[in-house]
């Protein structure tokens, strides 16, 4: 090329950065559930799980619980890709609406694009990654839960000991709780440091309105579990060129 290169604007670069995250996270979930299988995809959870979570606790504010942050973030998230949000503070403890999620609806326009999608519908990774990560982040006496309905969802994040629990454990009829699995990765996955943590932009939380900075921290942040999880196994296989174990 030999014109001069111009900037994007700011429209232009949030719709770059959505982009690029979905096309990084759709092409993760291709080449882990291709080359292992269901069982690489719980293994994949219980990584990401576990890492986010670290990541989490290393950037919670001062002065916000677990919980408020886990559900902040998740909220933000979905406010990522355009979603219809909305949060409820109730007497047992938060709920999250989303009555029309955006990225079920921009996952049809990545597909007219050429993004392979590897599952039909992502709720169901997404319920089983989220209710993971509050597992392992949240306070202890607080249960995270997700409700599906048509193209939205319902999280709530409720207290055990809040009016209406009479012990711990209670969940209303209505509740949908996918706990997380402990089926561990393949032998030759790196151990529980995050390797991957070396930009400081991962452990800033960001503020504000949805924007490029926002989608910088999301893509930092996902394309950091995938090096943990697969590209740092090198040097724990060194029989292995790519740092994979032989299939079966």
């Amino acid at each position: 090329m030999t014109s001069e290169a111009t900037s994007l604007d700011p429209a232009e670069k949030v719709d770059l950065w959505r982009q690029r995250y979905f096309e990084a996270q759709a092409a993760a979930e291709e080449f882990v559930l291709g080359e292992h299988g269901e069982e690489g995809l719980a293994g994949w959870i219980e990584a990401n799980s576990r890492i986010t979570a670290d990541l989490l606790r290393a950037q919670r504010p001062d002065g916000v619980s677990a919980t408020d942050h886990f559900m902040t973030r998740m909220q933000r998230q979905l406010l990522l890709y355009d979603s219809a949000v909305s949060t409820e503070p109730q007497p047992s403890g938060t709920v999250l609406r989303n009555a029309d999620c955006g990225i079920l609806r921009y996952r049809k326009k990545a597909a007219r694009a050429g993004v392979v999608l590897t599952f039909k519908s992502p709720c169901g990774y997404c319920q089983k990654l989220h209710t993971a990560i509050a597992t392992r982040y949240v306070e202890p006496d607080v249960t995270v839960s997700c409700e599906q309905a048509g193209d939205g969802c319902t999280w709530r994040a409720e207290s055990a000991h809040a009016p209406g629990r009479t012990r711990p454990g209670d969940r209303t009829a209505d509740e949908l709780l996918i706990e997380p699995t402990a089926v561990q990765l393949p032998a030759g996955r790196p151990g529980t440091a995050f390797s991957g943590a070396t930009d400081s932009d991962i452990f800033r939380d960001f503020a504000g309105p949805p924007d490029r900075n926002a989608f910088q921290h999301f893509s930092h942040l996902s394309i950091g579990v995938i090096r943990h999880a697969f590209v740092d196994g090198r040097q724990n296989d060194p029989s292995q060129p790519d740092g994979f174990p032989a299939p079966p």
